[in-house]
């Protein structure tokens, strides 16, 4: 008997609907870390990844247990991911804390500007008008200071590094004025000491949040470390990338390693005859998935076809081609790189496309590609991706373009690379004015031959 089928039948059914319905919430939870990245310019987006790290960490501690229960009666390869969820758990956990101890030095800040304002008024109404004018300068400083590196509340904004300027900041301001008798004597004891126990603690919470996130930069090493054992390759993709390494990248690292886990454990649960469904050239197609989707996975797969034989693609980017569609989703693997995916989610008459590529180059070519032919809205997020919304019925008309996007990287700087369409590169070069114009003029006439083939 296979070591698969022995796992079948020692398993409860019990622990088998749960150990899914776990693998199900990391998917949530890269879900939801994906929407908080793309919208990370947003007000709130800094509470909205306090809260998701909270309830990451929840789940991922879940999963932990269960595998730990069941560890002795699964597969070696399985159960080394019990350490994936471990590490994975503390870095929601220590990012959890940091952003709350962030949180926390923010409102004693705002409270403290409040405070410093209110006395600057009643030492003015008092005809103290020296105690006002030094506690209106001291506002000033403070108001800069906070602005500058602390009151922020786009996920975008955050960054170690601007917390840690705001401690330096808020260090030097606490000895001007507090460890000053003269501030002391002109504004009231009672006062400087209210105002100046506030600033300690802000600095005190400020430099909490900055041990947390020193946590959270540890265990993305350690993650990494790990997934080079498990699944050959790291699992972040802007960490080393991006800088500075912000709070949104930091969640879109998070989530794109917690769908590693989950993906992986999908395909162990598929091992173990848990998940039915049907391969569609390279993508697996899950029992129940809407039947659009399987026309689009159908489509993409010939597209994919045509441009390998076409020799438009990097040989390592079309071994990696592949993907999965369940339910109204399709995830797939437009690359080698990793962290390069595609996410399409059909919502009624909508679908969302969610194309990530750190190459802004590439991303705005695309960006025009799938609004010209699929009729799409879509916006970039810099150096993270295309997010669209299209009309359902033009998905097919998206399969091309996503096609387009493996070795897209190459083929804008190198023309060489278009294979057997380096008649297209002629035809365009007198009617662009740039490479990413060109791209985009040469992709155009390349979908248009490639849908008589699909």
């Amino acid at each position: 008997m296979s070591e698969a089928k022995q796992v079948s039948k020692i398993l409860s059914e019990e622990q088998l609907a749960e150990l899914r319905s776990l693998v199900e919430k990391l998917f949530e939870i890269e879900a939801r870390g994906r929407d908080i990245a793309s919208r990370s310019d947003v007000l709130d987006t800094v509470k909205e990844a306090e809260e998701y790290f909270d309830r990451a960490n929840t789940d991922l501690t879940d999963l932990f247990y269960l595998l730990s229960l069941i560890r002795a009666r699964l597969p070696p390869d399985i159960s080394e991911k019990i350490k994936l969820t471990i590490v994975l758990s503390e870095i929601a956990r220590n990012s959890e804390e940091a952003l709350e101890d962030l949180e926390r030095a923010k409102e004693t800040i705002a409270t403290t500007l409040a405070e410093i304002h209110r006395a600057s008024w009643n030492k003015f109404v008092e005809g103290k008008h020296e105690a006002s004018k030094v506690l209106d300068e001291l506002y000033n400083r403070l108001r800069e200071i906070a602005d500058k590196y602390i009151l922020k509340h786009r996920a975008r904004e955050v960054t170690e590094e601007s917390i840690r300027k705001g401690i330096e900041e808020l260090s030097k301001l606490f000895s001007e004025y507090c460890e000053s008798k003269e501030f002391e004597k002109l504004v009231g004891s009672s006062t400087a000491m209210s105002i100046c126990g506030n600033l300690s603690i802000a600095q005190l919470g400020l430099s909490y949040s900055v041990e947390s996130f020193d946590m959270v930069s540890k265990g993305l090493d350690v993650l990494d470390d790990l997934c080079k054992e498990v699944f050959g390759s790291r699992c972040t993709w802007l960490r080393g990338v991006k800088t500075p390494y912000t709070l949104s990248a930091l969640v879109n690292d998070f989530s794109a390693s917690v769908h590693r886990l989950a993906e992986s454990l999908r395909e162990d649960l598929m091992k173990l005859g848990e998940v039915r469904g049907m391969w569609v050239g390279r993508i697996f197609v899950m029992e129940n998935t809407d039947e659009r989707l399987i026309e689009f996975a159908k489509v993409l797969s010939k597209a994919w076809e045509y441009g390998d034989k076409s020799l438009i693609y990097a040989p390592e980017d079309a071994e990696a081609l592949g993907g999965i569609c369940y339910d109204n989703k399709c995830e797939l693997r437009v690359g080698s790189a990793e962290g390069h995916r595609t996410h399409v989610t059909l919502r009624d008459s909508e679908v969302k496309v969610e194309y990530y590529d750190t190459d802004d180059d590439v991303n705005q070519v695309m960006k025009k590609l799938l609004e010209e032919f699929g009729a799409c809205s879509c916006s970039i997020e810099f150096e993270t991706g295309v997010f669209c919304t299209c009309p359902a019925d033009r998905l097919r008309d998206v399969a091309p373009v996503l096609s387009l996007a493996t070795s897209m990287d190459y083929r804008i700087f190198d023309k060489a690379k278009w294979g057997t369409y380096l008649n297209l590169v002629e035809e365009c070069r007198e009617k662009v004015r740039n490479d990413i114009e060109w791209e985009v003029c040469i992709s155009e006439k390349y979908i248009e031959e490639l849908r008589k083939h699909i």
